[in-house]
């Protein structure tokens, strides 16, 4: 099956905003955690710049910042930020810390006696 990219919360994500965004995610999943969703990654010529990170509540649920670079009216450059939730279907989920860290079989917090 192909990689897919469902919007949960933002205005609209295009083809192009759903490939780059998939390509994203396998780019960080190269590096470490503390990097995630703290830099900007998109192509050389795109107007627009990708920022993903993971939801540690949920595997595969991502909320991602697209910043587009675009002018004014008087040619001014500027900034537009919007902010977007997605799932995504048929890829493995990044390898968030809290994933791993959850043992159902742990003792509660107020199960330990002191």
């Amino acid at each position: 099956m192909r990689p897919q990219i469902r919007l949960i919360d933002g205005l609209h994500l295009t083809a192009t905003d759903k490939r780059n965004l998939l390509a994203v995610i396998e780019f960080e999943r190269a590096s470490p955690p503390e990097v995630w969703g703290t830099r900007w990654l998109g192509l050389p010529k795109s107007q627009k710049s990708y920022a993903v990170l993971p939801d540690p509540e949920k595997p595969g649920r991502y909320s991602a910042v697209i910043k587009t670079r675009e002018r004014n009216d008087w040619g001014e450059p500027r900034d537009r930020k919007s902010t977007v939730i997605f799932v995504t279907e048929n890829v493995e989920p990044l390898p968030h810390p809290d994933y791993q860290t959850r043992d159902l079989f742990a003792p509660k917090p107020w199960e330990i006696e002191a």
